[in-house]
């Protein structure tokens, strides 16, 4: 086995990234929108494989982690996932840091199941959890999937959603 970069339905063929471009720019003020997402494994993949799920928009909003989902086939035996994101730029120019367990640490992901996106937000950043996670993005975001333990077998299924609201 190898370790794999996969993407979801939603977020673009396999090697093929999508334009941001194409992506309609979050600017609604107090409104709501979600975005899918459907992967299905493709071959077995090592620890530290990845599937990047969603990439959201340019612009200014909150991601409402309690209103985001996430549901799994069984892993099998010591398997977790991590949920993050990937480095990106703001609209004044800074640059934010790769975080890719900020959402969800060491999800256990043995067996089916599924949980809010963030059910597992850090301590540190718990007060934030209500008012979701403000991202202030130039070109959008990747929302990742790790698997940090143990091994993502071929056919293995991620399907969900994040809720975000413009800010």
């Amino acid at each position: 086995m190898a370790v794999t970069t996969q993407y979801s339905t939603q977020y673009g063929g396999v090697g093929d990234t999508p334009s941001v471009a194409s992506i309609p720019p979050s600017s609604d003020v107090g409104r709501k929108k979600a975005y899918w997402f459907d992967h299905t494994q493709s071959g077995a993949g090592d620890a530290t494989s990845t599937v990047d799920l969603v990439l959201l928009p340019a612009g200014k909003y909150r991601i409402l982690l309690a209103e985001s989902q996430i549901e799994w086939t069984a892993f099998g035996a010591a398997r977790t996932l991590d949920i993050g994101h990937l480095a990106y730029t703001t609209s004044d120019g800074t640059a934010v840091a790769v975080s890719l367990a900020l959402y969800d640490d060491d999800v256990d992901v043995s067996s089916a199941g599924q949980a809010a996106i963030g059910s597992d937000y850090v301590t540190a950043t718990l007060a934030k959890k209500a008012k979701g996670h403000y991202i202030d993005s130039l070109n959008g975001v990747t929302i990742r999937a790790t698997v940090a333990g143990g091994t993502i077998p071929d056919l293995a299924e991620l399907h969900g959603y994040l809720t975000i609201m413009g800010a």
